[in-house]
């Protein structure tokens, strides 16, 4: 399962396919590395 690969629970991975606000940081990038995605974070209205 993502939950194990990513070493989060299985709310935490519900939690982001709903999209919700209030997941932690590490654990959204857990689970990128595990499906092979980066996470990138910049200023607002950066335009890119």
């Amino acid at each position: 399962m993502l939950a194990d690969l990513a070493d989060v629970s299985r709310s935490t991975v519900q939690a982001l396919e709903y999209g919700s606000p209030s997941v932690r940081l590490g654990a959204l990038t857990a689970v990128a590395d595990v499906l092979g995605l980066a996470v990138d974070v910049r200023p607002k209205g950066d335009g890119r």
